[in-house]
């Protein structure tokens, strides 16, 4: 008598676990929602387009010599510009981001560590651009505004 009670219980229990299951699977289009757009994902949007980054995000003329800036094609240019941005972002202090474009056109870039300054965040950065051998350095510090775009404060 008792293990038919067991065998009660536990068909019952599966039969409510299994509907429980299908209640969170199924919902009506009523039910579902997408995702609201928002700065974060449109962010992150931008960062998957190299080109969307060096347009909107940093201006690489800012971050690397005059000397080497005016030496680099547009490709090149993207290039720089993105491994710029993620160094700034995403880099860790005093870890070296090395790009290298399709003609050749090499660089370098290390970033410091977060400080606030002013409310914003900023890093010191050092910026190696090396065309035909010939190494041109430009070192700075960046701040980031509240939309996300990188400006240099100062270099030298």
């Amino acid at each position: 008598m008792k293990l038919n009670n067991y065998r009660s219980i536990l068909v019952v229990a599966a039969v409510l676990v299994i509907a429980g299951c299908s209640r969170i699977a199924v919902q009506s289009p009523q039910q579902a929602s997408l995702p609201v757009p928002d700065a974060t994902t449109t962010q992150i949007a931008s960062l998957t387009n190299p080109e969307r980054i060096s347009n909107q995000s940093i201006q690489i003329a800012d971050f690397v010599s005059p000397a080497a800036f005016s030496k680099m094609n547009a490709a090149d240019k993207i290039d720089a510009s993105s491994a710029q941005f993620f160094s700034l972002q995403f880099g860790r202090p005093g870890a070296p981001r090395s790009w290298k474009s399709s003609t050749g056109v090499r660089g370098s870039i290390t970033v410091g560590p977060f400080v606030r300054v002013n409310s914003l965040n900023c890093r010191e950065f050092t910026n190696t651009i090396t065309i035909d051998d010939i190494a041109s350095v430009k070192s700075g510090t960046s701040c980031r505004e509240a939309n996300g775009r990188w400006f240099v404060e100062s270099a030298s």
